[in-house]
């Protein structure tokens, strides 16, 4: 299982949104993608569903920091409007 720790604020590569994400290698190969939390829940229960019950994301072991974002994409747009 893979754990994620989400401390960006962009846009998620599996549903578009901007939300606060992290950094997966989920579904690629040699690559890095943004997940966004509910596109994390959303797989590991699509694989508890269809894969035995096997969980791609250990969400219980991962960790959200709100405070000082790696990125945050509404903070470099507002700097870019000024």
């Amino acid at each position: 299982m893979e754990k994620l720790i989400f401390d960006r604020k962009c846009k998620c590569d599996y549903c578009g949104c901007i939300e606060i994400c992290s950094i997966t290698h989920h579904g690629t190969t040699n690559y890095n993608r943004l997940i966004c939390v509910e596109c994390a829940m959303s797989i590991n229960q699509n694989e508890k569903l269809f894969n035995g019950g096997a969980i791609t994301f250990d969400l219980n072991e991962s960790t959200i920091r709100f405070k000082d974002f790696v990125y945050d994409i509404e903070k470099e747009e507002n700097e870019i409007d000024v």
